[in-house]
């Protein structure tokens, strides 16, 4: 049994080959191309297989690194037309790494992998950006999303300096944007997203605070959303469903997962823990609701926009995380988990034709196809050939509604492209990181665009002013960087979120801080957690972690103290064993479905009974609520 330790890159296949003229490039075995997986730089290894009919002369795979050095990997041949490489990345540094592959008739394939710093670096790096590019009181909540990087890191890794900053801005932002005594919005009340998205962000704050007081501003901001849940079950605005953009019902999860935690904690006073079990049992028969609509519609979704000319990235890639989270609060038995699995299952299959799931290069592979951010997000303006200043961008923040999906299908079901798909999608999503701890907007996939981008006015900067001028530029597959880094807004002012659709110019209107999007599903799905999975060949696939077998048993090292949860799938019965930070912990793991090991941190318990007992509407009071 071959061990291939830590971040295995599920192999990306490569067909060389002369057919009609034309060079193949193809991943057709694990229908994905995997390159886009990173690895930590220490331990870990990448398994590639090509298919080339005609010989590969050398025998030889050449990958150059990002210092410039030129390494060459043996093949072997396995079988007639396949070879197999081994890339360990043990020594190599962080960042970039091309292979490429000729054989005899002359053709060449190239992809590209990415060694990746540990997920912690990026999580703090992102508190980092958070500051730098301050967050704004908008009208748009993308503006001020950097919030969910800012008390992620602050949760798992306390730094009074950023902290403090990012305390101050958030008590800057707040007021401007809702009242302080009664938490009602006073901008844009109707935009439900802005109100699920400040009621993740609540709920984010109080498990780096516990502070009562931010989970009953939570509380607060769900009952506003809920005004919006109409009989069935949808969340509107007018007669646009809003119930998949930017997952308002997923926010709400979050939320009952607290409230849940907070009912059952013994060290509160039974009344207050009878409370927050009230308004849970409320809020679940909410999000029943919800969930019946999404899996009733069956991938009929509105949108914004376009909402019946097109088949769109985020109303499908929304639904899909909010079907399979709430699968997973429900009792493994419960008959309501499988169906609303199924639901989502058949979302994300057929989302996967807005996934890059073919593409041999890192940078993109596992990103979600857009097509209406840069104009909003960034100002860029529109040329007589691209009047509108629309582009792919793959990926893009909004990218990462996708990995909810596709981490939660594979605990729910067990299959592991669920988590290849997954990994490959964070690994694309997280190089929005430069190495250098420069945060980017997005990844133009397009070769070539035209296009006027929104620049710092550099003449009006050395005379004190904040200014910006649209400059006639040729961008293709590169990084686009964010502006909120220069484009502010003036201190204690609400702005609009962006001005590129018409209007006078708002100093600071910008949409660029939905890139945090990336660094919530990186806290939610990875940074404490590692991943296991026996294959049927009897290789072991390791995310953020290694595995050693130890007789009939299994031992998993998680790569950085800050795991405290691993999830093992196994092909049979063993006994495992996690080294911890805090200690060993030890289980026996049966064959099927992922199982979790848990050192202090442990994932939500299931909610029981299966469904609240009745349904009430929205208006009624439990008999805890006040």
């Amino acid at each position: 049994m071959e061990n291939v330790p830590n971040e295995i890159l599920r192999t990306p296949d490569w067909l060389v080959d002369h057919r009609g003229g034309r060079l193949r490039r193809l991943h057709a075995r694990f229908g994905g191309a995997l390159c886009g997986v990173p690895m930590r730089a220490a331990d870990e290894a990448c398994r590639v297989t090509v298919f080339s009919r005609s010989p590969l002369p050398e025998n030889t795979l050449t990958l150059n690194g990002p210092d410039g050095g030129t390494r060459r990997l043996p093949l072997e041949p396995d079988k007639p037309g396949v070879y197999r490489a081994l890339f360990r990345a043990a020594g190599a540094a962080p960042g970039l790494y091309t292979a490429r592959v000729r054989n005899a008739a002359g053709y060449e394939a190239e992809m590209c992998l990415f060694v990746r710093r540990p997920w912690s670096w990026y999580i703090q790096a992102a508190r980092k950006a958070a500051a730098d590019a301050p967050q704004k009181a908008s009208t748009h909540a993308e503006s001020w999303y950097g919030f969910y990087s800012a008390y992620t890191a602050r949760r798992y890794f306390p730094d009074a300096v950023l902290d403090g900053r990012l305390e101050r801005r958030f008590h800057e932002v707040y007021p401007l944007l809702y009242q302080s005594g009664t938490g009602l919005p006073l901008v844009q009340k109707d935009r439900i997203q802005n109100h699920s998205s400040m009621l993740g962000i609540f709920v984010c704050r109080y498990a780096c605070t516990a502070d009562i007081a931010d989970l009953e501003q939570a509380h607060r901001l769900a009952e506003l959303v809920l005004r919006f849940q109409r009989e069935d079950g949808g969340f509107y605005k007018g007669d646009t469903d809003y119930t998949s953009v930017i997952y308002p019902a997923k926010s709400i999860m979050e939320l009952v997962r607290a409230q849940l935690a907070r009912a059952e904690d013994a060290r509160i006073p039974p009344e207050d823990r009878a409370l927050w079990r009230g308004r849970a049992e409320r809020h679940m028969a909410a999000l029943y609701r919800a969930m019946e609509h999404l899996a009733g519609l069956d991938g009929n979704f509105q949108t914004e926009g376009a909402t019946a000319s097109c088949y769109e990235d985020g109303a499908n890639s929304c639904s899909a995380a909010q079907l399979s989270e709430f699968a997973l609060m429900l009792a493994e038995d419960s008959p309501d988990r499988e169906r609303y699995t199924e639901a989502a299952r058949r979302i994300l299959e057929k989302h996967a034709s807005h996934e890059q799931a073919l593409v041999p290069d890192c940078r993109m592979a596992g990103g979600t196809l857009r097509f209406w951010e840069a104009q909003y997000d960034v100002e860029m303006g529109g040329t007589p050939s691209a009047p509108r200043a629309q582009m792919m961008n793959s990926p893009h923040g909004w990218s990462a509604w996708n990995i909810y999906g596709l981490f939660h299908l594979y605990e729910l079901t067990g299959e592991v492209r669920y988590l290849e798909r997954g990994m490959n999608a964070m690994g694309a999503c997280a190089q929005l990181m430069g190495l250098d701890g420069t945060l980017r907007w997005a990844f133009v996939p397009d070769p070539q665009r035209q296009a006027r981008v929104f620049v710092k006015d550099e003449a009006a900067a050395a005379q004190g002013r904040v200014a910006g001028r649209h400059a006639e530029r040729t961008i293709g597959e590169e990084y686009v960087p964010m502006i909120s880094s220069w484009w502010t807004a003036p201190p204690h002012t609400q702005v609009s979120g962006y001005t590129a659709m018409g209007g006078a110019v708002t100093q600071g209107a910008a949409c660029d801080n939905d890139v945090h999007e990336v660094f919530k599903a990186m806290g939610e799905l990875v940074l404490t957690k590692a991943y296991i999975a026996e294959t049927g060949d009897g290789h072991f696939e390791c995310y953020n972690a290694s595995c050693t077998p130890d007789g009939e048993g299994l031992v998993v090292t998680p790569a950085e103290d800050v795991v405290a949860q691993v999830s093992v799938r196994l092909t049979r019965e063993r006994a495992v064993a996690v080294r911890f930070s805090s200690g060993m912990t030890a289980g026996t793991v049966t064959p099927g479905k992922p199982r979790w090991i848990c050192a202090a941190e442990r994932p939500a318990r299931a909610y029981k009974p299966g469904r609240p007992p009745r349904r009430k509407p929205n208006n009624e009071k439990t008999e805890a609520d006040p």
